[in-house]
């Protein structure tokens, strides 16, 4: 699913950074993402991966994380649940939704 050579992890500032920048919503098989620091808003389709810049660097939102968010995890942060995913792959773990789960409760601030 995921290479872990590819898998780009952010710190926790940079999540953070990435959290206070966008506010994120879903709304009729898209993924909206508005800037808190001006009226701009991208719509995203659930079934297209997107990147957004953090610190000049890509962080990759997959289509199948935005699937999972939706379907499982509307109470966390898009960009915390793609986290836990990108943790997991480095460490070539399983990704079911119980052990994304796990993988977000034991992060520090993960929820909204």
């Amino acid at each position: 699913m995921y290479n872990p050579r590819r898998t780009k992890i952010l710190s926790n500032a940079q999540l953070q950074e990435l959290k206070n920048k966008y506010v994120i919503d879903f709304q009729k098989g898209q993924v909206l993402l508005t800037l808190t620091t001006r009226n701009h808003t991208v719509a995203h389709n659930i079934n297209n991966t997107f990147s957004v810049k953090c610190d000049n660097r890509r962080f990759t939102v997959s289509s199948t994380t935005m699937k999972l968010w939706q379907k499982h995890f509307k109470l966390y942060n898009l960009f915390d649940v793609q986290h836990a995913i990108n943790l997991l792959a480095i460490e070539r773990s399983q990704m079911t939704p119980e052990i994304i789960l796990k993988k977000l409760n034991s992060n520090d601030n993960s929820r909204l």
